[in-house]
């Protein structure tokens, strides 16, 4: 994501999704009563007067609408924003409704009565995104092994390591040498996954599983949450095919579905323990927040809009408190939605009411 311009004065931003990722915050960020503007183009209201059978010429402007609803299927390459025309062409009447077709690299203005700090803090996630590896893709096989970045912009290769398989008479090499080479990577694989990024390991044959068998004994910290796939070849050809298959986006909405998951099983395991270091439910929350116990509130998709609630998270975030927006998608979010949809983690336990 891009922010091309910033006037939360007057409650604008605009923005620039440049891949699905993107879209999918856009989703979470646009809501109903909203003014979102962009190029569209739209039946050229001036040859109405024309017989129906005649083709009608579609115009391209630049339109505003105030939002109704929006559409959106996950791993889409469009987000469907639809309601009212506020601002346009003077021949374009005001009231009727439209629907802007947003696409990576289709610009967005969104103007709001008030910016929250969690739709503004969504916004700065998905612009650092933009300049962090998605996924660290690891391509192995007997002749050596190609590490690999996946960025929002593209597609980076970091380095290269030649494989024992790679040396004359060497086809099966010698366990020594064999964990001599495995350690050369795992020192690699440290370096250009610092930031702890999620992992795909690919590769034909079947050294990318005894690769991951190794470290799984000699560095198990390195295969959390690894994901593995055979690919048809080497290198980075086989770097691009794991991409092509949808590897990276099945990774990352796990990793996603992880850290939420994460928060929902911490709550829970504070609800099992009774020891009032959480609170779930509107009155237990609002308390916990208004007393300055809140750490983190988690707050359910379906909810969020709501009014009652975002009075509450606004109130929260100026007592310092983190607010996490849990996607119902997965069981997680479901089981708190049936918690009535917000809880919270809190920073001390809060007596018994």
């Amino acid at each position: 994501m891009r922010v091309l311009h910033r006037d939360l004065a007057h409650g604008t931003l605009k923005l620039m999704p440049e891949n699905p990722d993107d879209l999918w915050h856009l989703r979470h960020i646009i809501e109903p009563g909203d003014i979102a503007w962009a190029v569209t183009w739209r039946r050229d209201e001036r040859q109405t007067d024309k017989v129906r059978s005649e083709k009608v010429e579609r115009r391209r402007m630049y339109l505003g609408i105030e939002v109704e609803g929006m559409e959106y299927a996950d791993f889409s390459d469009h987000l469907r924003v639809s309601g009212i025309i506020r601002d346009g062409p003077d021949d374009v009447p005001r009231g009727n409704h439209h629907t802007l077709t947003v696409e990576a690299g289709t610009d967005v203005k969104v103007q709001k009565a008030r910016w929250h700090g969690y739709e503004l803090d969504r916004v700065e996630e998905a612009v650092s995104a933009t300049r962090r590896p998605k996924v660290i893709i690891v391509c192995i096989d007997d002749e050596g092994a190609v590490f690999a970045a996946v960025h929002q912009s593209g597609v980076e290769r970091l380095s290269e390591i030649e494989g024992p398989g790679s040396m004359k008479g060497a086809d099966r090499p010698p366990k020594g040498v064999r964990d001599g080479h495995f350690g050369e990577l795992a020192s690699e694989l440290k370096r250009v996954r610092a930031g702890g990024e999620p992992l795909i390991v690919v590769g034909p044959g079947f050294t990318r599983t005894t690769f991951l068998e190794w470290l799984k004994g000699h560095e198990p910290g390195l295969t959390a949450g690894a994901a593995t796939e055979g690919t048809g070849q080497a290198g980075m050809v086989g770097v691009y095919e794991a991409i092509k298959r949808g590897m990276v986006s099945r990774v990352v909405e796990g990793a996603r579905v992880e850290h939420e998951t994460e928060l929902v099983e911490r709550l829970f395991a504070g609800i099992g323990k009774g020891d009032g270091t959480v609170a779930y439910g509107a009155a237990e929350v609002r308390a916990a927040i208004e007393s300055g116990a809140a750490e983190l509130v988690m707050v359910s998709d379906t909810v969020v809009r709501d009014p009652a609630m975002v009075a509450m998270l606004d109130t929260a975030e100026l007592q310092g408190a983190r607010v996490s927006v849990v996607s119902t998608s997965h069981e997680s979010g479901e089981r708190l939605a049936r918690l009535g949809g917000i809880a919270a983690l809190l920073r001390y336990a809060l007596p018994s009411p």
